[in-house]
């Protein structure tokens, strides 16, 4: 948000200018609307009142759009803080953290599945250690 100085030293915020533009729009629509209403035969009349008209309609779509995404932005972090907290209550600091690990049975292939071939390093679960030329010297054998 930006904050202005107005002449008598009060600073203007963004929403204090677009009231006030909004506020000139309609004394200039109140002004002329009558008169393009009378004798609708001057387009340049016309052309501004519509003009008019259409930018006040959308700095208020403008202000709804921004009161709703701040509605929501707000119901999301009280969705967030609610889950969180419901998590540290239920099992502490470690919520996905499981104290007996599960028993499953070893998967079995079928006959028909031929065996895997591996290649060396390829269930390692470290990360190798090496530098570049190391790493571009066993590209380039491959």
């Amino acid at each position: 948000m930006t904050d202005q100085t107005t002449s008598a030293g009060q600073a203007e915020t963004d929403d204090d200018i677009l009231n006030y533009v909004h506020g000139k729009r309609k004394q200039i629509v109140e002004g002329i609307l009558p008169e393009v209403m009378a004798a609708t035969t001057d387009p340049k009349n016309i052309s501004l009142a519509l003009q008019a008209l259409d930018g006040m309609s959308r700095d208020a779509l403008g202000r709804k759009r921004l009161q709703v995404e701040e509605k929501g932005a707000n119901a999301s972090g009280t969705a967030g803080a609610i889950i969180a907290q419901m998590l540290r209550q239920a099992t502490g600091l470690r919520p996905f953290e499981v104290d007996v690990p599960t028993q499953r049975p070893p998967v079995e292939l079928g006959a028909d599945v031929p065996r895997p071939v591996l290649v060396a390093g390829e269930t390692d679960t470290v990360a190798p250690q090496g530098n570049y030329e190391s790493f571009t010297n066993v590209t380039r054998a491959g």
